[in-house]
C-alpha cells in the first residue's frame, strides 16, 4: 500500500511536470454565426455536453448572451417576468445577462487584444442606446483558466444570476435598473499550469493537488505580476481601468452605470496587489479634517464602485500598509497602537493621544462607503456560551498559505498569515480597546442570519434557484450603514456599529432584554425571504467578545472575517445571502440619509426610548469612550 501511495505522488509530480503553455480558451469573435444563439445552459450549471469542446464550438465564443434556466408559464412568462408584470413594472429582459471573456498572458499582457476590445464596444452601445450598466468583472485563482466547464466559471454565472435577480427586485419596488443590461467580464489567467482537468464546483481537493502543489509558488510569482504596478505596468490594471472608462458611473445613484470587481484566492492576491499602490496613493492624497473633532474628505473608489476580495491568498502585508498609512495620516508615530484616548495601561483621558484619535477616527464622514473589502472565512469565533460549534473555515488559506510561505523562507507573522486570517493582537484580561501589537488586521465581521428558506426548507444557492423570485429576492437597504453609524447612543465618529438583527429577533424581544436594540440595527431585509445579513464592526473572538475594530468605523476599507453562515471553505463562496449584501452596497445608496427607507428608521423610536432609560452613570471610562 505504501508502494502504491508514493507510486501515485511520483506519477502527479512528474504529471506537473507537463506544464500547458498560455493558450486561448475562448478565441471566437461575437461577429462570428456560431455566437448568435442565446445561451440557455440548465439547471446544472454545466457549460457544455462534453469536457472537450472542439476550437467551432459556439462556447469558444468570448462575447456571449445568456439566459437563466427559465420556466414559463402558459403564456410565455418566466417567474421574473409574471412578477413584474403583477406589480406593473416595465422590467426588460429579466433573465438575461452577457458574459465575457478576457485572458491574459504571463508575459504581462492580453492574450488576444480584440477580446477587450469587443467588451469595451458593448458597455458602449448599451450606453448609446439609453441603457445601464451593471459591470460585473471576476479574477479567478490557482488552478483555474478560462476552459469549458471550469468550475469558477461555473460559480460565476451562479452568482451572476443573483446580481439579475438584485436588479429584477429593484425594478419591482423602486423602478430602478429597469432597463439595465447585466455585463459580467470573466479576467482569466494560467492559474491551471499544469494536465489537470478543469476543477468543479466545489471540488477544490482532487487527486490532482499533489502535482499541482509543485506549481503553487510560480503561479504566486505570476499573479502578483500581473497586478503588480509598483514594477510599471500591469496587465490587470490596464483591463480594469479600460472597462471604468467608458462607464458613467456615480457609486450611490441608482442612474447611473455599476461596476463591481471581485476576485478569489490567488486571483485575490493579483487585485491585492494592484489595490495596494492606488490604495497607498488615494491615502497620502487624502484631505484630513480641517479643525479638531471635524471631517476629513469622502475617499472616491479606487476601482469601479466597490472591489472585493474573497478568501484572498494575498500576504497580510498588502492591507496592513494601508492600515498603517491611514494611521501616520492621522498623525500616530509608530508604535503606537491606541484604539482609545488612554496612557499605556491606564483609563485616564490624554489630550495628546484624544487629538491624534480624533483625527484618525474623523478621516472619512459619516457617509463614506465602503470601496475596498476582504472577506475571508475564518475559524476563531466567540460563540456564545453553549452555541460554540466547529466552524468550516478556510483552511487552504489559513495553514496551506502560512505553511507555503514558511518553505519560502518567508518569517514576519503579517508574511506568513494571509489577509483575512491575520488577527489584532488584543491584550487578554485587559479592556477591550488595549492591543499587544500593532493595530493591524481584521477589523469587521460578518454573518448570515437567514436564506433562502421556502416551504419549510432551507434552499441552497444555485444557477437555478436565481430564476425564482421566492428564493433569490434581494431588498433594497438604502441607508442602512449611515443609520448604523448615526444612531442613538452611538459616538459622533459611529465606532461600534452594528447591523442586521434579523426582524423576528426584534419583534420577540422581551422587556428585559430589549436593551439588545441598542446593540444592533435591525436588517432592512422584507423581501420574498428576507434574505439577512449581520455586518459588524467589532471583532467577537474566543474569550474576547466585541473587541475594539483596529478600523474607523468610517474607514473605506473593511477586512471582513466571515462565519461559515457567509462563507464556507476555501471553495464554497458563491452564496445567495453574502452576494445580496454585496450587491447592496453596490447598488442602493447605503450611506444616503435623504433616500433611507422607512425600514431602516423603524426602530428609531424604541431605541429613543431605551436610551431615556439608560442609567446616568456608567463610568469614566466608557464616556471617554463614546467621547472619543
Amino acid at each position: 500500500m505504501r508502494r502504491y501511495f508514493l507510486g501515485l505522488g511520483l506519477f502527479f509530480i512528474l504529471l506537473s511536470a507537463c506544464t500547458q503553455v498560455d493558450k486561448v480558451h475562448r478565441l471566437i469573435s461575437p461577429e462570428n454565426d456560431l455566437c448568435l444563439p442565446l445561451y440557455r445552459i440548465g439547471p446544472d450549471n454545466l457549460e457544455a455536453p462534453r469536457l472537450f469542446a472542439g476550437q467551432d464550438h459556439p462556447m469558444r465564443c468570448y462575447l456571449q448572451q445568456h439566459e437563466l434556466p427559465v420556466m414559463r408559464d402558459a403564456s410565455g412568462l418566466s417567474m421574473w417576468a409574471r412578477e413584474a408584470d403583477h406589480h406593473g413594472a416595465a422590467l426588460r429582459n429579466p433573465d438575461r445577462y452577457a458574459l465575457a471573456f478576457v485572458e491574459m498572458h504571463d508575459e504581462n499582457r492580453l492574450q488576444m487584444q480584440g477580446q477587450l476590445d469587443q467588451l469595451i464596444e458593448h458597455l458602449a452601445r448599451n450606453r448609446a442606446s439609453g441603457r445601464q450598466n451593471y459591470v460585473v468583472a471576476y479574477i479567478h485563482g490557482w488552478r483555474h483558466d478560462a476552459a469549458i466547464r471550469d468550475g469558477d466559471l461555473q460559480k460565476f454565472r451562479r452568482l451572476l444570476g443573483y446580481s439579475r435577480a438584485a436588479m429584477n427586485a429593484r425594478c419591482i419596488q423602486k423602478a430602478q435598473y429597469c432597463d439595465a443590461d447585466l455585463t459580467g467580464v470573466f479576467v482569466a489567467w494560467r492559474g491551471r499550469s499544469f494536465a489537470e482537468p478543469p476543477l468543479q464546483v466545489d471540488a477544490a481537493m482532487s487527486p490532482y493537488v499533489l502535482g499541482a502543489v509543485p506549481t503553487f509558488w510560480g503561479r504566486r510569482d505570476v499573479s502578483t505580476r500581473l497586478g503588480d504596478e509598483w514594477r510599471g505596468h500591469a496587465v490587470l490594471g490596464q483591463v480594469l481601468d479600460r472597462i471604468e472608462h467608458v462607464l458613467d458611473r456615480a457609486p450611490g445613484d441608482p442612474r447611473r452605470d455599476k461596476f463591481l470587481v471581485f476576485a478569489h484566492s490567488l486571483g485575490g492576491n493579483m487585485l491585492a496587489s494592484l489595490m495596494e499602490k492606488r490604495a497607498l496613493e488615494a491615502i497620502d492624497a487624502h484631505r484630513m479634517p480641517t479643525w479638531d473633532g471635524g471631517f476629513g474628505a469622502r475617499m472616491k473608489p479606487i476601482i469601479g464602485d466597490l472591489v472585493v476580495l474573497v478568501n484572498p491568498a494575498a500576504e497580510a502585508r498588502k492591507w496592513t500598509s494601508l492600515q498603517r498609512a491611514e494611521r501616520v495620516k492621522a498623525g500616530f508615530d509608530p508604535g503606537e497602537n491606541y484604539l482609545a484616548s488612554y496612557g499605556s495601561g491606564t483609563t485616564t483621558y490624554s489630550p495628546r493621544i484624544g487629538k491624534k484619535m480624533r483625527r484618525w477616527r474623523g478621516m472619512y464622514p459619516l457617509d463614506q462607503r465602503p470601496i475596498y473589502l476582504t472577506i475571508t472565512s475564518v475559524r476563531n469565533w466567540g460563540f456564545s456560551a453553549g452555541l460554540e460549534r466547529p466552524t468550516e473555515h478556510d483552511e487552504v488559506t489559513r495553514g496551506v498559505f502560512s505553511l507555503a510561505q514558511r518553505v519560502a523562507g518567508k518569517t514576519s507573522r503579517e508574511d506568513q498569515a494571509t489577509i483575512g486570517h491575520l488577527t489584532p493582537q488584543y491584550a487578554k484580561d485587559q479592556p477591550r480597546w488595549v492591543l499587544e501589537g500593532d493595530p493591524v488586521g481584521a477589523s469587521h465581521e460578518i454573518a448570515v442570519l437567514r436564506g433562502a428558506w421556502r416551504d419549510g426548507r432551507f434552499h441552497e444557492s444555485s444557477y437555478a434557484n436565481a430564476a425564482n423570485p421566492d428564493l433569490s429576492w434581494c431588498d433594497p437597504a438604502n441607508g442602512w450603514l449611515i443609520n448604523a453609524r448615526s444612531r442613538p447612543g452611538m459616538s459622533k465618529y459611529g465606532h461600534e456599529w452594528d447591523y442586521g438583527l434579523a426582524p423576528e429577533v426584534v419583534e420577540g424581544l422581551s422587556a428585559s432584554s430589549r436593551a439588545k436594540v441598542l446593540k444592533a440595527v435591525e436588517n432592512i431585509a422584507r423581501g420574498r425571504n428576507g434574505a439577512s445579513v449581520q455586518w459588524r464592526h467589532a471583532l467577537y473572538l474566543p474569550g474576547m467578545k466585541n473587541r475594539f475594530s483596529v478600523a474607523t468605523g468610517t474607514s473605506p476599507f473593511w477586512n471582513v472575517r466571515a462565519l461559515d453562515t457567509a462563507i464556507r471553505r476555501h471553495d464554497k463562496w458563491a452564496s445567495y445571502p453574502t452576494w445580496c449584501a454585496i450587491n447592496q452596497i453596490v447598488l442602493d445608496d447605503v450611506t444616503g440619509q435623504t433616500r433611507a427607507d422607512a425600514d431602516v428608521r423603524k426602530l428609531e423610536a424604541v431605541v429613543e426610548g431605551l436610551e431615556a432609560q439608560k442609567p446616568v452613570a456608567e463610568g469614566v471610562a466608557a464616556e471617554k469612550i463614546r467621547a472619543d
